[in-house]
């Protein structure tokens, strides 16, 4: 298998050197068997969609239906990363990681001994409530379905909940993509909380009117490529390795 690997990031680097350690070839763009287009959008790269050829496989992030339809009218073979299971559990255990690295980098204060609420209960949510109370911080989940809260344990709440009053929380993090968090909720958080929000867009929250309140917020998106790209390789190759065949 050769691969070529789009892009200059670390993730990119270190994913042409696990595969040169396997014994996989790493090459130009026109001999390769594999094209591993950037992540997490692959769309806007549409010099390389527009040169590959019959037979590759191209290793897709986010695409619009355009250029998805463009790589199959070429009779590309596609591997959606998004779509894969096990990537996906792996890569929300490293978002999860970096996330608190994250929080920690801005915090005045021990997680240890913090109050933090995470919005939404899917593989980041999830994640991220694992990690938190493993460093001893009082977690508590809010999410939309009932099931999810049941998981979430007997603490969690429904978003009305939650957003009444954000007061007691040191912290909030948000996971799902979508504008949930207003103003009126966004006044109820006291000064010195932390909010990140950890979603795609359209985002949770808007980080302009947080910041209009003077609240510490932002936005913390493609954690693993920057928080930890050797491993973001190692489990892009591990998906390349079982898809490619």
């Amino acid at each position: 298998m050769r691969l070529y690997v789009c892009g200059d990031q670390a993730r990119s680097h270190y994913l042409r050197e696990a595969a040169l350690k396997k014994g996989l070839g790493v090459t130009c763009l026109e001999e390769a068997d594999v094209v591993v287009l950037p992540l997490p959008r692959s769309d806007g790269d549409r010099e390389t969609i527009g040169r590959l050829r019959k037979g590759q496989w191209a290793v897709c992030g986010l695409m619009d239906e355009a250029a998805e339809q463009a790589l199959l009218d070429k009779g590309c073979r596609i591997v959606r990363v998004y779509r894969d299971e096990q990537y996906l559990v792996g890569n929300s255990r490293d978002s999860a990681e970096g996330a608190v690295w994250a929080l920690m980098g801005k915090a005045a204060f021990a997680l240890s001994r913090a109050r933090c609420l995470v919005i939404g209960f899917g593989r980041l949510g999830k994640a991220l409530k694992a990690v938190l109370e493993g460093m001893g911080a009082e977690t508590v989940v809010a999410a939309r379905s009932p099931e999810q809260r049941v998981q979430a344990g007997a603490d969690s709440l429904t978003l009305a909940q939650a957003f009444g009053d954000l007061s007691g929380f040191d912290a909030v993090i948000n996971t799902v993509p979508a504008r949930i968090l207003g103003r009126a909720a966004l006044s109820t958080l006291r000064p010195g909380c932390l909010l990140m929000d950890t979603a795609s867009a359209p985002y949770g929250f808007s980080v302009e009117e947080a910041c209009a309140l003077r609240l510490t917020a932002w936005r913390e998106n493609g954690i693993p490529a920057r928080y930890c790209p050797m491993t973001a390789a190692e489990r892009l190759l591990a998906l390349i390795e079982r898809e490619v065949k």
